[in-house]
């Protein structure tokens, strides 16, 4: 398809921006208004608001208004690029006041989107501060604007616009301030904003329960706990039988307990705070929210009496809506009773959840309990070769837990499909939004496609969604292709395709991973599974924890592997106490030479990946804690959860890898690392 030049223009000025020419930029955006294709057409459009409301700081206010008569001549159709270039100009007696449908603004603009909606009703209320005719409103939409919406760049914007006019602090704008110090993760300052509100006018916060959510977030994380545990259970109480106050009671009462069992929990008073989840419970909206207080309640008791927990698992397990977001409430509990051999009581939560639990979860019990049978040490429920089959057989089970299952049952793990795939027909369903995004490759802007990418996701087919994540990977963006690729692979319609399996575990880098996984004597796929877990393939990428690379070494770590490779005779990666490792080749290099150490003084392959993340001192003090376990079973008791599942993944990873490229069954790849290679 060939590309029009006005649709090149939007992605000639994403170069120009990141150039720093931002003038140019605008220029670009504007041109682009007039593109053949909608998604561009939205996206210039997005791009022309944020100039046209930014700080003059980031664009000139003279070239802004430059911009804004450009816009008028052009009469782009948009009604919210026309009300800016006015507002720019200072036309505000030509923009219309905030138009009203059942007593509230409306959210969806002339075009169509929210997003457009949102920033139209801003610009109107701008203007009509500017006008004089909105100011201070403390019922109806203005308010509304601000605390009865997800907040966003359109009421960060109009805050500015209302602050620069009026210098006063009224209840009203200092719990707006709040809400966008909350936006911004600023939590002391919303604080200090909401007190002003709190001693002019704390009604405020129970006619309008976003505000009150916020509030309650300030108060968690401030040094106020204790005053907002009190205040919100006096408000709570308050609310209790109406107290004359036109609201949605039900609503307001939620956040109370809801925020107040998350004040208490900070507070370490969990009693307290499991009592207050339950009166949410109660109160809950909808299911997400009253899944989420389930989950506090679990979570509060993962530290109470193995008995305690089991009880409240069998009240409220029948009552969540959604198994997944309880997974790792019980991948924390298998973890304690398998590091104190708690069998049994391992077998009795899995007879309650293994209906409710997601298949990853009802996996990982039904092996566990599988293996502890197979050893003699669980007296009662199904054969271990029953359990195995229930691990085996469940489609949400990981690989990871399958191959093990399959490595005892004698079976044999097939991810594919027995014949070939077909790829699906020219004419995909999203043409236009795919080929928006594939142009970010053919114009050399790849750098900047993964945010589009994201949005578009929702709204893509699989196929389509597979020949994003292609592009990625053609571009060898191979993190991002990942992330693409599994979002339709986890979707529950998805049929599994090998074509999709090659892009969830690609093979970049390849003759340089393959090289010194035999230098060092690791399976390739061991070493590929590894890197993948680690980085995602992004070579320059650096942790919280300051792990750099490819293999995500630490600079110490990583100096002491270059001294022992240079003392050996090998290539001396360190110059004036420092080592590039975001160089691929020195940061494989060392990765896979760090693992075959790890190897060597762990005496096992497992150990030496649970102390590739969690360190090698760890993994002797666990492995003295329970040394009668076989290394299967040793991994579900390490008490880091990143940990335990960093082993986990790896494994998975790994499997994949020696199933797709290498000819090596699944089973046998997980058997042979446990054996020892």
């Amino acid at each position: 398809m060939g590309i029009a030049r006005n649709d090149a223009a939007f992605y000639e000025g994403l170069r120009a921006e990141h150039g720093d020419d931002r003038v140019l930029a605008v220029s670009l955006y504007e041109k682009a208004l007039a593109s053949s294709l909608a998604p561009v057409k939205k996206a210039a459009l997005d791009k022309l608001i944020l100039f046209l409301t930014a700080s003059d700081a980031v664009f000139p206010v003279a070239e802004k208004k430059r911009s804004a008569e450009r816009i008028l001549k052009l009469s782009p159709g948009e009604k919210i690029l026309t009300d800016l270039a006015r507002y720019t100009l200072e036309q505000y007696g030509a923009i219309a006041g905030p138009v009203l449908s059942g007593g509230t603004a409306e959210t969806a603009g002339s075009s169509g989107t929210p997003e457009a909606g949102l920033w139209e009703r801003a610009v109107a209320f701008g203007a009509a501060i500017r006008r004089g005719t909105v100011y201070n409103t403390e019922d109806g939409i203005f308010m509304d604007f601000f605390f009865a919406e997800t907040l966003g760049l359109p009421q960060v914007w109009l805050f500015g616009e209302w602050e620069a006019l009026y210098n006063e602090d009224t209840a009203q704008k200092a719990a707006a301030r709040g809400r966008l110090a909350i936006l911004r993760g600023d939590y002391g300052p919303a604080m200090n904003a909401f007190s002003i509100t709190l001693d002019l006018d704390a009604s405020l916060f129970l006619r309008y329960p976003e505000l009150l959510g916020d509030l309650g977030r300030a108060f968690q994380y401030s040094d106020r706990q204790k005053e907002g545990a009190e205040l919100f259970a006096q408000w709570a109480g308050f609310l209790e039988t109406g107290a004359g106050l036109s609201v949605d009671i039900k609503t307001q009462r939620y956040m109370l307990f809801y925020f107040g069992g998350r004040i208490e929990r900070q507070r370490q008073r969990y009693s307290e705070a499991a009592a207050l989840f339950s009166g949410a419970l109660a109160l809950a909206p909808d299911d997400r929210q009253a899944d989420a207080c389930i989950w506090y309640i679990l979570s509060l008791a993962l530290n109470e009496p193995v008995e305690a927990f089991i009880s409240l698992l069998s009240e409220y397990g029948p009552l969540w809506r959604d198994g997944s977001y309880f997974s790792d409430i019980l991948d924390r509990f298998s973890q304690r009773l398998c590091s104190t051999g708690q069998w049994k009581d391992l077998y009795r939560v899995f007879t309650l959840v293994k209906d409710l639990a997601d298949g990853s979860t009802v996996a990982q019990y039904a092996y566990i309990l599988g293996r502890v049978r197979s050893l003699g040490l669980l007296g009662e429920g199904p054969d271990a070769g029953e359990l195995f089959r229930t691990a085996f057989e469940e489609s949400g089970a990981s690989f990871y837990y399958r191959g093990l299952s399959a490595s005892f049952l004698g079976e044999s793990v097939e991810p594919l499909p027995p014949k070939p795939e077909t790829r699906p027909a020219a004419g995909l369903e999203h043409w236009e939004e795919l080929d928006f995004i594939l142009n970010f490759f053919r114009f050399g802007c790849g750098d900047f496609a993964y945010p589009y990418a994201q949005r578009a996701l929702p709204y893509l087919s699989i196929p389509e969604i597979r020949v994003l994540a292609e592009a990625f990977a053609g571009a060898e963006r191979w993190g991002e292709s990942i992330r693409i690729i599994s979002a339709g692979v986890n979707r529950d319609s998805y049929e599994v395709q090998r074509q999709d399996m090659e892009l969830l575990y690609p093979r970049p880098f390849i003759k340089l991973i393959e090289e010194n996984a035999l230098e060092a004597d690791l399976p390739r796929e061991i070493l590929f599974g590894l890197i993948r877990t680690e980085s995602f393939f992004f070579p320059d990428i650096v942790s919280s924890a300051g792990a750099v690379g490819l293999a995500q070494l630490m600079p110490a770590t990583a100096l002491d592997m270059a001294g022992r490779i240079a003392r050996q005779g090998g290539p001396d990666y360190e110059k004036d106490g420092e080592i590039d490792l975001k160089d691929p080749g020195v940061n494989v290099h060392l990765g896979a030479w760090y693992l075959n150490y790890l190897i060597r003084t762990a005496g096992s392959p497992v150990q030496a990946l649970i102390a590739y993340n969690g360190g090698l001192g760890r993994v002797r003090r666990w492995q003295r804690a329970r040394p009668e376990l076989p290394e299967d079973l040793f991994l579900e008791t390490i008490e880091f959860t990143e940990t335990r599942e960093y082993g986990r993944r790896v494994l998975a990873a790994a499997t994949a890898y020696g199933y797709l490229y290498y000819g090596l069954s699944m089973e046998g790849v997980i058997a042979d690392i446990y054996r020892g290679l």
